[in-house]
């Protein structure tokens, strides 16, 4: 009896695990799918351009996911200790949002380097891929500044979760 509550205790963790690596999974998916679409209308330059990441709840179900695409020529007094990559791009998570820490595991961690190569402050306003989530890490809306049906066949493409409650 001790050795099958063992087997189910074990299989019990598994599937625990598995869970979260498949919403892991699906945070990654979105986070490339956003790449592939922006790789789609221009080439990156992989030694100046930087994705700027952050994730913050909204209620106790949801949350939003941000992901900035920008040029470290215009960052100044970005504020961060950690470095990350995806697709020899660079990565900034803002760890300072509470659903930031979701992020760290999808990116490689790379040597600090500061991007900061603004030579003055400026102000712009920098639009973001703006994605709503369950606590699956399933999409529930999209807001951009691209229009949506240009950006949904990359997330099929990459087999990307939408929630039964998605909304255009």
């Amino acid at each position: 009896m001790k050795f099958l509550n063992l087997i189910l205790l074990l299989l019990l963790i598994s599937c625990k695990g598995q869970s979260s690596e498949n919403k892991q999974n699906n945070l990654k998916r979105i986070t490339q799918s956003y790449i592939d679409f922006k790789k789609s209308i221009r080439k990156f330059d992989l030694e100046n351009d930087v994705i700027l990441v952050g994730a913050n709840s909204i209620d106790k179900n949801s949350y939003w996911l941000d992901i900035v695409f920008d040029n470290s020529y215009t960052l100044s007094g970005m504020d961060y200790k950690d470095l990350y990559q995806i697709d020899g791009l660079k990565v900034i998570i803002f760890k300072d949002l509470d659903k930031s820490q979701l992020l760290e595991k999808l990116f490689d961690k790379i040597p600090y380097e500061n991007l900061n190569k603004a030579k003055y402050s400026m102000t712009y306003d920098l639009v973001p891929f703006h994605t709503e989530l369950n606590n699956k890490n399933e999409i529930l809306s999209i807001k951009s500044k691209y229009p949506i049906k240009d950006i949904l066949p990359f997330l099929k493409k990459n087999k990307v979760k939408f929630s039964k409650d998605y909304q255009e």
